[in-house]
């Protein structure tokens, strides 16, 4: 059996146990936020070596509240055989399922419809008893299928693909860092979507995109030329599709916006189709803005306008 775990993500006391006061349980070093984490399973294989009254499985959050409980009887568990049990989160929902060695399902627990940012934090394995340390159980092989956080590497150079340095990163307006002389910075957050942001003062500027899933992973970004303020003008925006007049330039960027509480939530570039034509982009969303960038770094409301 194993004694530990290569998960930096989770801290787990595996092996023999009586239910004596001292029941097996896995904890989260680091608790899914999970206004960011879209989706992740932990599984693991389990054994009850002497079994009378069956099997709870307890959810708890980081103040020691059950969630939920998954249980199985004695008559589905039976002693001295392995199974699986699977925790799974997706799109805000909690599944917790047993199989048995071949993957036939035993029992999938209510599904737990749970939105209240208060991610699981424990998971105890207690087998009920009647007499004190009369059953013992043993968890082994777990694993985390999706880290909980990510290391991320920005790489930032500009138009000719010189490293950038000292340019400034941030994303979601929660996590921030400046590259260094390699025009690298190094940021870790839990894995999930987002916006980055980063500018480089007399170089330029990018606004992209962010999804981030992997336990390391890298990003590259390449800053566009400073745009200088001109005359442009919103033809249109009906829903995802906004049409833009611009003037003749070579570097001008405009971006739609889409706004969740004040929080920018997501973004697009629009590119026009020629100059001095109407730009035309078909956006996965209706934005709330649409924007430019000025010399000086600061962006300059098209939509709706400046008062």
């Amino acid at each position: 059996m194993k004694s530990n775990t290569d998960n930096p993500y989770l801290q787990i006391n595996i092996g023999r146990f009586t239910t004596s006061n001292r029941e097996p349980y896995i904890t989260f070093d680091n608790i899914p936020d999970l206004s960011k984490v879209n989706q992740y399973e932990l599984s693991m294989d389990f054994l009850i070596e002497y079994n009378k009254k069956g099997l709870s499985i307890l959810l708890k959050d980081e103040d020691n509240k059950t969630i939920s409980t998954c249980s199985a009887s004695s008559d589905k568990l039976l002693y001295d055989k392995w199974y699986h049990y699977y925790l799974e989160y997706k799109d805000g929902i909690y599944t917790q399922t047993i199989t048995d060695s071949i993957d036939n399902k035993i029992i999938q627990c209510d599904i737990l419809d749970y939105n209240e940012n208060k991610a699981v934090k424990y998971i105890y394995f207690p087998v009920n008893t009647e007499t004190t340390g009369s059953n013992y159980i043993c968890l082994d092989n777990i694993s985390l299928t999706a880290p909980l956080l990510s290391t991320l590497t920005i790489n930032v150079t500009d138009n000719e693909g010189t490293p950038v340095s000292n340019a400034d990163i941030t994303i979601d307006n929660n996590y921030k860092a400046s590259t260094n002389e390699k025009g690298q910075a190094v940021i870790t957050l839990p894995t999930g979507r987002y916006v980055i942001d980063v500018t480089a003062e007399d170089v330029g500027f990018a606004l992209e995109n962010l999804a981030v899933y992997a336990e390391t992973q890298v990003k590259d970004i390449t800053l566009n030329g400073t745009v200088n303020s001109q005359d442009y003008k919103i033809l249109s925006v009906e829903e995802n599709t906004v049409k833009v007049n611009t003037p003749e330039t070579d570097n001008i960027i405009i971006y739609a916006a889409k706004y969740n509480n004040n929080i920018l939530e997501k973004i697009e570039k629009l590119i026009p189709t020629k100059q001095y034509k109407n730009t035309f982009s078909d956006l996965p969303f209706t934005p709330d803005r649409v924007f430019m960038w000025t010399k000086d770094m600061t962006p300059k409301d098209i939509w709706p306008s400046e008062q």
